[in-house]
């Protein structure tokens, strides 16, 4: 479910890189043994895990105990809390997240594994709809801003319209509840002129009304890019977007992928940042490279892009296995390998089924495997022989496990190489 920027087929990427991108920090630290007993008798006694989903409720899932049975887990209030005894130092959580707007139709499983030298107690995030939408209304006035040839307006999860020439009237939907609505006037090139936000509004909304002015001009900073690796393309895409606190984003970066606009003093709010990202492909190695960062204030940025890391095709399988030895993350202090396979069922539903391995589950292994819980309720089936099975296979570095949501202040880099096998 995270950044999977890999391609074979666009509408495997499409997929790939929402879901990949929706499920990317996992801080290290130290496991919190603890025995009890008395009374009653003595109490088991190991590391809790307590793990917190937010978003979209999990349809299924289930944990393993070192190389234990896999066993569905007990979700309650959207928690899943399970010990990790004395002498057994891995673990394994899997889930099952439905299908959200825009996404489907979908079946993403993730497998997530670590140890009890990873956090004990974090959030995963299954993309989730809105609870419910209501409308957003009003008038918008860009005249006051010079050049501006239309105007967008955004809120929350996505949502938003376009506006007719630079003033006049909008209507969109919008996620009931708070939203920072944001209007946009770009030039006719789409280069970002100026950002006027409205900021914690109530939906359904009527009446509001956005007037541009001088102080909501944009100022710019420039973005580079290094490290491009020979064969790769010259010019790797870059993007760059402003979140607000409240979960409205859109993009800020211009038309050549050089410069940034930086959001007005004014139209900012403490908790909002900047997201910047570059990724590049040598598409007859199926390579790909991408390198993430995010900021709370506004400077010039430089993205580094990694080394690309070579790989050859798994063994066809069911459940395959991937080795994917790769050093370039060395330094970073979160770090994990993955795999992934995609295949569409006879409904022309796509399956993700995403493995990530923290280093310490790891421990200098390089192989990580595609786990079977077919046997348990709610998880994927195989693919049917035959079909065309797409895969990945990654190692992730940076501030942040992946498999977490984006911190407002980090970095994260992947490579990925990709490609295709017939089930057998």
């Amino acid at each position: 479910m995270m950044f999977s920027n890999e391609k074979v087929a666009l509408h495997t990427l499409a997929h790939s890189m929402v879901f990949s991108v929706l499920v990317f920090g996992l801080a290290s630290c130290g496991g919190s043994g603890g025995s009890g007993g008395g009374g009653g008798g003595l109490s088991p006694s190991g590391t809790q895990i307590a793990v917190t989903f937010s978003g979209a409720t999990p349809l299924a899932v289930a944990n393993q105990i070192g190389s234990g049975s896999w066993t569905t887990a007990s979700l309650q209030s959207g928690e899943v809390d399970f010990l990790v005894p004395e002498g057994t130092a891995t673990y394994s959580l899997a889930y099952v997240c439905p299908t959200a707007q825009g996404m489907g139709p979908i079946n993403n499983e993730v497998v997530i594994q670590a140890t009890t030298q990873d956090a004990t107690s974090y959030t995963l995030t299954c993309p989730s709809n809105p609870a419910s939408t209501g409308t957003a209304s009003g008038t918008v006035d860009a005249s006051a801003i010079p050049g501006a040839a239309s105007v967008q307006v955004f809120g929350d999860l996505g949502y938003g319209t376009s506006v007719t020439g630079i003033s006049g009237a909008f209507s969109a939907t919008m996620p009931s509840g708070t939203n920072d609505i944001a209007a946009v006037a770009y030039d006719s090139s789409n280069n970002l002129l100026a950002v006027k936000i409205l900021p914690a509004q109530t939906v359904p909304l009527s009446g509001a009304s956005i007037v541009f002015a001088a102080a909501d001009e944009v100022s710019t900073e420039p973005i580079t890019i290094t490290g491009i690796p020979a064969g790769f393309n010259t010019t790797p895409a870059v993007s760059a977007s402003y979140v607000t606190v409240n979960g409205t984003s859109f993009s800020v970066s211009n038309s050549a992928g050089t410069q940034y606009a930086v959001v007005a003093a004014s139209d900012a709010q403490s908790g909002d940042y900047y997201s910047y990202s570059a990724n590049d492909a040598d598409v007859p190695t199926n390579q790909r490279i991408y390198v993430l960062q995010t900021t709370s204030t506004a400077a010039a940025v430089a993205l580094a892009l990694p080394a690309p890391m070579i790989y050859a095709a798994p063994t066809p399988a069911a459940f395959p296995s991937f080795n994917v030895a790769y050093s370039g993350f060395s330094g970073s202090a979160s770090v994990a390998d993955s795999a992934e396979i995609e295949w569409f069922n006879p409904s022309n539903t796509l399956n993700t089924l995403t493995v990530f391995a923290t280093s310490a589950f790891q421990n200098g292994a390089t192989t990580i495997s595609i786990p079977d819980l077919t046997s348990v309720t709610g998880f994927l089936p195989t693919a049917a022989s035959g079909s065309t099975v797409y895969w990945r296979a990654s190692v992730v570095g940076g501030s942040y496990q992946s498999f977490l949501s984006t911190p407002s202040n980090a970095s994260l880099a992947s490579v990925i190489t990709s490609n295709t096998f017939t089930e057998p």
